[in-house]
């Protein structure tokens, strides 16, 4: 398990994507660890990515995150959040993805909505919090 400084972020991009055509397919799949039982039931862990959080966004299949692979995702999931597609993540957008406590802080400009500027910012500052030995690669 690997520590992220916003978890509910990741969550929320993980169940951004998880949107649409495999919405099916992920409700019928059983969790992969308690981790990801808990995550599933809504009690994240502070600061974890789980394993089915791994296996979503590690495109090429070894196993890891690569910080490419990481900001790929959470670029893509900003995407999709961004319903209006204007560049925003607006509250209304957020609700039931990004817990007020969150998006105030991700929110850096404080004008009520988060830009995909601020979004990303945020994402990377998870990555290199994660990255404890800073070799680019979550496990």
């Amino acid at each position: 398990m690997t520590r992220f400084l916003s978890p509910r972020l990741l969550t929320a991009a993980t169940v951004a994507l998880s949107l649409g055509a495999a919405a099916p397919a992920l409700a019928q799949s059983k969790p992969a660890t308690p981790g990801d039982a808990a995550a599933a039931a809504g009690q994240i862990e502070p600061g974890a990515i789980y394993s089915g959080q791994v296996a979503v966004i590690d495109t090429n299949g070894d196993g890891t995150v690569t910080k490419e692979e990481f900001i790929t995702f959470m670029a893509a999931a900003f995407d999709k959040i961004d319903t209006n597609k204007d560049g925003y993540i607006s509250r209304k957008e957020a609700k039931g993805l990004i817990p007020t406590e969150i998006f105030v802080v991700v929110d850096t400009n404080k004008d009520g909505r988060i830009s995909r500027k601020e979004y990303m910012l945020q994402a990377e500052k998870d990555f290199a919090a994660a990255d404890k030995n800073g070799d680019g690669v979550l496990k």
